[in-house]
């Protein structure tokens, strides 16, 4: 029975650790009429962002979110859009478990009325 118990808890360990992901992917979608000057994604604000610039009306751009080496906590991700150098949209969205994302991609919608559609995979 404790080799079982042994087994179990090891196993659910390496499966966990093997599902999280250090630099997931985002590719990011203005449906919006208007150009997006830039576009910030982060962890936490202490740690450096993801930036995607110029992002024209029906283009995407693709990225990778960077986490912090010393980031080892929990949290959800941020992400601020900016246009003409002012922030126009700041929301949150998603999950990261012991600094490191569960979520290999991220695809964001930037929508028409201002709206931030998020899927993951």
């Amino acid at each position: 029975m404790k080799h079982n118990l042994k087994y179990a808890i090891f196993c659910v360990f390496f499966l966990t650790i093997g599902c999280i992901k250090n630099s997931p992917e985002v590719v990011f979608e203005n449906n919006n009429h208007q150009v997006v000057d830039s576009v910030k994604i982060y962890t936490r604000r202490d740690c450096k962002p993801l930036t995607l610039y110029n992002i024209k009306p029906k283009e995407s751009k693709t990225g990778n979110i960077i986490f912090c080496r010393n980031n080892k906590s929990d949290g959800s991700y941020g992400i601020e859009i900016f246009r003409k150098g002012k922030i126009i949209t700041t929301n949150g969205f998603g999950y990261y478990t012991n600094g490191g994302s569960i979520n290999h991609s991220f695809q964001i919608h930037y929508g028409e009325f201002g709206s931030i559609l998020v899927n993951s995979k």
